[in-house]
């Protein structure tokens, strides 16, 4: 499980650093009565510098045994808006400073 967080969220943490992408992560519990299970709500909200956004939202139910979860299902996956282009990032390379230029 932790690779595959690595891999979603290194990517995400690279454009927000350099790009300057907005990125918002919520959770909520889904309260219910079911003993040994736990339900959430997650949402991922990524902005662009140019205002567009893209949001991202799942639930998670969660079978426990202990203090261990022993089963995992993501349901009700939505997306609202559309994906984010190069357009939506900084990566635009700036000019050098004065004291970076070299003599010609």
């Amino acid at each position: 499980m932790r690779a595959l967080l690595y891999k979603f969220l290194v990517p995400i943490h690279v454009m927000a650093e350099i790009g300057g992408l907005s990125v918002q992560i919520r959770e909520s519990p889904i309260h219910g009565d079911t003993a040994g299970e736990t339900h959430s709500a997650w949402s991922v909200d990524l902005i662009g510098v140019s205002g567009r956004m893209c949001q991202i939202s799942w639930c998670t139910l969660r079978r426990w045994a202990d203090s261990r979860v022993v089963y995992e299902s993501h349901y009700d996956h939505k997306q609202t808006g559309g994906p984010l282009t190069i357009d939506d990032l900084r990566l635009s390379l700036s000019p050098p400073s004065v004291g970076d230029q070299r003599p010609s």
